[in-house]
Formats: C-alpha cells, structure tokens, sequence
C-alpha cells in the first residue's frame, strides 16, 4: 500500500472514522498485492525408497516422512511381527530393497495403566540386548 497527498493535521478519531481528504486514503500497487498474492507450489513426485550415501553411512528414505539412519532418533523401526531392530545399512538388489539391523532380543512394555503400552508398540529395551548377527 501507498500513500498520497500531503496530511494535515488531525486527530486519531478522524482516522478511524474516516473522515479525511480522499487523497490522503490507501491505494493499492500491483508490487504490494503481489507480495500478498499465494503462488501454487508443485511439489515434485519423489520415487521412494531413495537411497542417500553421507560418508561410510547409508540413509534410506522409505516414504514421505520417514527416513532410517544410524543413531538413536531415526535409527530404530519395528517389523509386521513386532520385532524391534535398530537399523545399520540399507541396499538395494534386483530391484529389491535390503535393511540390514540388529534385532532386539528382549522387550517389554513402557507402561500398564490406563492400558498397555502394546496397544501402541511403545516399547522398552537396553542396548545390551541387541543381537551381534546383523
């Protein structure tokens, strides 16, 4: 917005009310209701699972969202048989997709009340227990 004319002298209430000369009132500029304006983004279409090397570690993008890498935050996935593994690499066969991890050997459940932390997979385990195999 800009604005034209030259202000004369008046009070706050003559604004709000709106009783000021015409040529002193806002007028729109196509640069400032460009700013305003929301242009459509597209969005490119990733194919998952994509494969990305950092160094000696190998991270795997599964799908929007989720991504396994070493460590403790994304590093840790549960299988359709409710096996914990805390993954270690990942590659790529004959069109076929490998994660390679260790499984945890022992779990139990975070908590029992209201409900059991099953229902949820929210589960406890110590590093000490993860197998050696990968």
């Amino acid at each position: 917005m800009i604005f034209e004319g030259v202000a004369e002298e008046r009070i706050d209430d003559d604004f709000r009310d709106g009783n000021y000369p015409i040529g002193h009132q806002k007028h729109h500029t196509p640069l400032a209701e460009l700013r305003e304006t929301q242009a459509a983004v597209r969005k490119e279409e990733n194919q998952y699972p994509i494969f990305k090397c950092r160094g000696e570690e190998v991270i795997l993008f599964v799908k929007e969202g989720l991504m396994l890498r070493k460590g403790n935050r994304n590093g840790w996935f549960l299988t359709k048989d409710r096996e914990i593994i805390r993954y270690s690499a990942a590659l790529e066969e004959s069109g076929k997709v490998y994660i390679i991890g260790h499984l945890l050997k022992k779990k139990k459940v975070s908590f029992s009340t209201p409900c059991s932390s099953d229902i949820i997979f929210n589960y406890e385990g110590e590093i000490a227990d993860l197998s050696k195999e990968l």
